[in-house]
């Protein structure tokens, strides 16, 4: 084929994917991979546009996505970043995740929950090479959400690539973090041999609910953990806990090491969010090997059992939920612009008046909140069973200053996350 008779067939071959006929898009499929392709697999080639091979590999994954053919999906993506990396147009990484994210998938079959699990894994194997301590989040990403789904022989799949991250992390980065490449070496070895073939169609691809304790704990293991979840810890049994987590100083970070020099001068060379996200990425993942390797970690794995927020009772026998840190103390804020000096937005007023009318602002606000029905039910709270027997009734906490911070009301509070990515929103 000549070059714009390819186009013109990668183009057709696009909509129909985009119009839901999968058939058709199979026969154009098969008549292309012969021009662009080996083995099945689309490689790179000197008499074919590079984008155009670009474009063909991510529509060839997207049609596998929606044949629910996922792990032949991901060898497609594959694809895509090898030719990116054959022809160093690092830059296409960014128009293929710009695809994935404005939700040009054409996968609409899946719920949105699925659709993101799909998302997130093939973003993390787009960024295998240029961004491996992302790829590596990416890929924990996807794995928990379809573990969820109990699509275990993804799970086991998607294994296999975890393994092969470390290794890259490892070589990536050991000029400079050797202490740091020598953890994801070993912990490459420690994940073992991984069996990553793709599943025949005749296997079972979901997980079978009755299996569900064996599979993932023993019953012995299953009545601890159970019995551990019973009991909610009073906010000094949670800083007891707390404080066993290791310690990650930021002045030893990747963070610190790559950016952290940087003067008010050098805003035009700093990182952009994926650059950044990379560092972040590899500090995190550092920091769950190190967390493993602790003695809490051995009894809760850090990725394998952690959870977003913590349950804990103050001492008015409020129950409160608590942001866990993905990195012990590190907390992160998205921003559009830089500032020499963060303030909240009380602050940011400046004048008296202004501040005195947020204040009445405030007051208003709090009396509303306690007239509003959900209070009420705020107030009856949670009853949960202790390891006597006992029902014990909490109170929920209800903290009225930060739930104004996000009805526009200012405040002395200043929004921070444990997510990266939701800084990264921002």
């Amino acid at each position: 084929m000549k070059h714009n008779e390819l186009l013109l067939q990668v183009e057709k071959f696009a909509d129909s994917i985009d119009s839901g006929d999968f058939d058709e898009a199979k026969k154009i499929d098969s008549a292309l991979i012969k021009y662009l392709g080996k083995n099945e697999r689309v490689v790179p080639r000197e008499d074919a546009p590079p984008l155009l091979q670009i474009l063909y590999g991510y529509n060839r994954a997207m049609l596998r996505l929606n044949r629910d053919e996922i792990e032949s999906a991901v060898l497609a993506i594959i694809d895509v970043a090898e030719i990116i990396r054959c022809y160093e147009m690092w830059d296409e990484i960014y128009l293929v995740l710009s695809m994935l994210a404005e939700n040009k998938g054409y996968h609409d079959q899946f719920d949105q929950a699925y659709q993101f699990a799909c998302d997130s894994l093939m973003m993390g194997m787009i960024c295998q090479i240029r961004f491996p301590a992302l790829s590596l989040s990416l890929l924990w990403k996807a794995e928990l959400s379809l573990i969820q789904f109990g699509r275990l022989n993804t799970v086991e799949f998607i294994k296999g690539f975890r393994q092969l991250q470390y290794k890259i992390i490892s070589l990536k980065y050991r000029d400079l973090d050797i202490y740091g490449s020598k953890l994801f070496e070993e912990k490459s070895k420690r994940v073992g041999n991984i069996n990553m073939r793709i599943p025949s169609r005749d296997e079972l691809k979901w997980h079978n609910n009755s299996t569900d304790v064996q599979e993932v704990l023993s019953d012995d293991s299953y009545s601890d953990f159970k019995e551990l979840n019973e009991h909610i810890p009073t906010l000094d049994e949670w800083g007891t806990y707390w404080n066993n987590f290791p310690d990650y100083k930021i002045s030893k970070s990747m963070l610190f090491k790559k950016y952290g020099h940087f003067s008010d001068e050098d805003t035009e060379v700093l990182p952009n969010i994926l650059e950044l996200l990379e560092v972040l990425s590899y500090d995190e993942e550092k920091y769950a090997i190190l967390y493993d390797n602790s003695p809490i970690g051995k009894s809760i794995p850090f990725h394998e059992d952690w959870k977003d927020f913590d349950k804990a009772i103050n001492n008015d026998n409020e129950l409160l939920f608590l942001p866990r840190c993905r990195v012990k103390n590190w907390y992160y804020r998205g921003q559009n612009a830089f500032y020499k000096k963060c303030l909240p937005s009380l602050q940011r007023l400046g004048e008296k008046n202004k501040i005195f009318k947020e204040r009445l602002k405030l007051c208003e606000f709090s009396l509303l909140v306690k007239k509003h029905p959900a209070s009420a039910l705020f107030d009856l709270g949670l009853s949960t069973q202790n390891r006597n027997g006992d029902v014990q009734q909490y109170k929920m906490h209800i903290n009225e200053t930060a739930l104004a911070q996000h009805y526009g009301i200012c405040t002395e509070h200043l929004d921070l996350t444990t997510d990266k990515w939701v800084a990264a929103f921002f």
